[in-house]
């Protein structure tokens, strides 16, 4: 023991240079995985009776978690209690801050880390630092672990259709082929040696769950899995470890795609928002020390700042500092209880340092990982001012842009025989709008004009600003669609003023006016389905377990192998799908070329490019044929409320407000009392989610499911002339550009079969799929929680919603 505890304590010693008596510490970040948990999901032969740990269930941290987390506890106090005295033996609040992400097991870790850090000891004072009760263990305290939300997306919780994008451009990447290929080829191994026939290629779940059930159940695994044993097992962890360090951004081969660094883009969303955040905090500090009148009152008391996190967050950063080969494990991501921590000093000239210590696992020791760390140029203490560097090549800058689909577009990507130079519409490029589109969408705003300015006076023959607002989604493709349909709804006319309406001027056309589009910001992300969802992705993860999703899947493989051999490609051919999209854009404009140049296409084959997908894409917004209950919990309405409710309820939240409004003048808002017309520029998949609740989906009548582009939806609330308190709706639903509007409001569910559809009946309705208590909360709670005869008046209000857009 004595031999033992002299080896720490030298290499306790080691972490500093000699040099170290010109630096003072000044304040310590650190960011840590926690500790050993249960495995997320059932796997033969353990269950989830069988993980009792933290409370019982998946993924809930286990006592030897637990003891791993006290450890590191027990490492910092000995580094910054007992041998650096820059921490006070006891609890000290002003010093200290704990930050977790809300799930328990971390929570739980970073209380069993202060329980080594600051462990019950005579240096606590009875009466003062814990209760005088005889039921409180002697000595002991507790000390806050903050679970903030506002921090989450500095965890890789937010939602970023950015970081989707660069995700569907990996399968061009052939690093992330060939791991693709060698992930697939295991997975069907073990998926056959489970006796598992159906959706091999996705059975992937015993890579995660072996590694937590050996800790525990490894006896087990060896009696009642006659193929199990330790080779299967690293092979487990090892053929997955090169695809999840791709996901934080671990190239090791060029990964460039269209002249953008996928790997540097990763890295940049998954590490940057953290990485500048552990900056800029130690740079604060910094200004802080130098000049106190910089402090705020935390800051300036504070010494020690931890994250209780992930994995995949604790690599994140690491790939940036360029301290990915510190990780050893067979699975690539830091082991549980792994560590980085970030010590800021400063030296008698009044510059700052920073030091890197990385612990890799449970078992190691702190080790000073500063003279490796890319951009500090090989010294024993880093520069503020390097480290800062180093921060600033992956902050996130601001306004990333999204992509969104629309009137008829562009493809969104190349195929053989068409490429972007080929889509010169719209600014040219792939995704941009057409002509074609422009037209759709105008021939739409024609119909809304016809429909509310002519026949039911609604609207003003000119544009009046209180009258209309339209939204749309901040892609060029939505905006110009928005736009064109506004064209048509106010065009250029003599009910337009010179002057007033547009300039005197000779170079402007007479009488057009612009009517502005407003663009989303990402907090509107629910609406979109744009928004990271832990519940959705839980979800996704159910659906694998459907019969019906099953089949889809299948399908859609076959499919895309079938396409893929006659395009020759061979390298991961079951994820080569672009041809669904590709050639329902190239179709309309380049339909000869594609006959002649490839000689297997034909009408039959574009068809069942689009009908392969149909169920999928349904299925994604909530639609199922087929029961889809697991486990007491209805996959159907659960994907519905998340895909479809927050904007159902949006709508009907507004067209109450508009009848409260009317009823009562006082209740209006400035915005509210005028406006008549609400329109939203939208997606394809955005207004089928909305149709399924309404129980209208199958007024789609597409060969791939979801409406074609300028298809609407739109929402009249209309008033009862005998009784103003009474208030109703009706839907008008336009599949395509060619058709005209078809009212579906008897067809709608919860309206009873009647012409006028009562405001209560579609506010009961749509609180059926409204997310509780709200869609942010709900997305991080696991899943296992009118006569027709009657005589109406149009109100004062029409919402629609026009989708600009397909996949």
């Amino acid at each position: 023991m004595l031999r033992i505890l002299l080896i720490f304590t030298l290499s306790i010693v080691s972490v500093y240079p000699q040099t170290s008596s010109n630096y003072t510490l000044e304040f310590v970040q650190t960011v840590w995985r926690h500790g050993d948990r249960a495995a997320r999901g059932d796997l033969f032969p353990i269950f989830e009776a069988n993980w009792t740990f933290g409370g019982g269930g998946f993924g809930e941290l286990t006592p030897l978690g637990m003891s791993q987390m006290k450890n590191l506890g027990k490492l910092f106090r000995n580094l910054y209690v007992g041998d650096n005295k820059f921490l006070s033996p006891k609890y000290v609040a002003k010093e200290i801050y704990i930050q977790s992400t809300d799930m328990s097991r971390t929570i739980i870790s970073a209380l069993s880390l202060l329980y080594g850090m600051f462990p019950p000891g005579n240096w606590n004072i009875q009466g003062v630092d814990y209760p005088n009760e005889v039921d409180w263990q002697q000595g002991f305290t507790f000390v806050p672990v903050h679970v903030d939300t506002s921090e989450i997306c500095a965890e890789q919780q937010c939602g970023c259709s950015r970081f989707n994008e660069i995700r569907n451009q990996w399968p061009k990447i052939p690093e992330v082929q060939t791991e693709s290929v060698k992930m697939i080829a295991l997975n069907r191994k073990v998926a056959a040696l489970f006796n598992i026939t159906k959706d091999q290629d996705n059975f992937n779940i015993y890579s995660d769950a072996w590694k937590a059930q050996r800790m525990w159940f490894n006896d087990t695994l060896y009696k009642e899995l006659p193929f199990y044993n330790e080779s299967l097992y690293q092979e487990s962890q090892t053929t997955f470890k090169a695809f999840k360090q791709l996901v934080d951004g671990y190239f090791t081969t060029p990964a460039v795609v269209n002249g953008v660094d996928i790997a540097h883009e990763a890295s940049v969303i998954q590490a940057g928002p953290l990485l500048n955040e552990l900056y800029q905090r130690a740079r604060d500090k910094a200004e802080c020390l130098m000049n106190s009148e910089n402090c705020t009152s935390v800051l300036k008391p504070l010494k020690f700042f931890g994250y209780s996190s992930h994995d995949i967050v604790l690599f994140a950063i690491l790939v940036p500092l360029g301290l990915q080969d510190q990780v050893q494990t067979l699975d690539g991501w830091p082991d549980t209880a792994g560590s980085l921590t970030l010590e800021l000093y400063s030296n008698p000239s009044n510059e700052f340092f920073v030091k890197f210590l990385y612990r890799d696992n449970s078992l190691a020791e702190f080790s000073d990982v500063t003279e490796k760390v890319a951009g500090c140029n090989g010294a024993k203490f880093c520069a503020l001012e390097d480290f800062g560097k180093i921060a600033e090549k992956i902050k996130p800058l601001p306004d990333y842009p999204t992509l969104w689909r629309h009137g008829d577009r562009a493809a969104l990507e190349d195929l053989h025989p068409i490429y972007e130079a080929n889509w010169t519409f719209g600014g040219g490029g792939l995704g941009e709008l057409t002509p074609l589109g422009m037209s759709q969408m105008n021939k739409l705003g024609t119909m809304f004009r016809q429909m509310y300015v002519e026949d039911k006076e609604l609207l003003s023959h000119r544009y009046a600003a209180k009258e209309i607002y339209i939204r749309s989604t901040n892609v060029n493709r939505t905006i110009i669609s928005a736009m064109s349909l506004l064209y048509g709804m106010f065009p250029p006319g003599a009910w337009n003023i010179q002057g007033v309406d547009y300039p005197n001027s000779v170079d402007w056309q007479q009488g057009f006016t612009f009517v502005p589009v407003h663009v989303d910001g990402p907090e509107l992300c629910a609406a979109t389905q744009q928004c990271n969802c832990a519940r959705f992705l839980e979800l996704q993860e159910k659906w694998a377990e459907l019969p019906e999703v099953q089949s889809a899947n299948a399908k859609m493989i076959t499919m895309n192998r079938k396409v893929a051999a006659l395009f020759n490609v061979t390298k991961d051919p079951q994820l080569f799908s672009s041809y669904t999209d590709a050639w329902r854009c190239q179709r309309n404009w380049f339909n000869d070329t594609l006959y002649r140049d490839l000689p297997f296409y034909n009408e039959a084959l574009y068809q069942e490019s689009q009908t392969t997908f149909k169920p999928y894409k349904q299925l994604m917004e909530g639609y199922f044929e087929e029961p889809a209950f697991l486990n007491g919990v209805d996959i159907a309405h659960e994907t519905s409320v998340i895909q479809g409710g927050s904007l159902l309820n949006e709508l009907y939240e507004r067209a109450r407000e508009k009848a409260n409004c009317i009823r009562n003048l006082e209740n209006c808002t400035s915005f509210l009392k005028p406006v008549k017309f609400y329109g939203y520029s939208s997606h394809d998949l955005v207004i089928y989610a909305v149709l399924i609740p309404l129980g209208i989906q199958d007024s789609v009548k597409t060969l791939d499911g979801w409406p074609d582009t300028s298809a609407s939806l739109t929402i009249e609330l209309y008033s009862n002339p005998s009784n103003n308190t009474e208030f109703f709706v009706k839907f008008l639903y336009r599949d395509n550009s060619r058709i005209d509007f078809s009212d579906v409001t008897e067809r709608v569910a919860g309206c009873n079969g009647t012409k006028f559809c009562a405001l209560e009946d579609f506010g009961r309705a749509a609180k059926k799929y409204k997310p509780l208590p709200d869609f942010q909360t709900l997305c991080q709670t696991p899943l296992y929680g009118s006569s027709s005869s009657t005589k109406y008046l149009i109100s004062l209000l029409v919402v629609s919603l026009f989708a600009n857009f397909k996949l």
